[in-house]
């Protein structure tokens, strides 16, 4: 399947798709829930630090 996302969105899908809990996704599922996320979503996680990006998400 092709998915249609402008260059900030596909930017930030390669960079998700490194991340293992994401890579167990389906593609479809991600690229779904890109595209609900707003453009300044988009640009807060794209600007994070790898270390903050990368890091284990809080315990509930």
């Amino acid at each position: 399947m092709t998915h249609r996302l402008d260059p900030a969105r596909t930017q930030l899908l390669a960079r998700l798709l490194t991340i293992p809990r994401f890579q167990e996704q389906d593609e479809t599922f991600v690229v779904r829930r890109l595209g609900r996320m707003t453009n300044r979503q988009v640009a807060t996680v794209l600007a994070m630090e790898d270390d903050e990006f990368y890091a284990k998400p809080p315990a509930r």
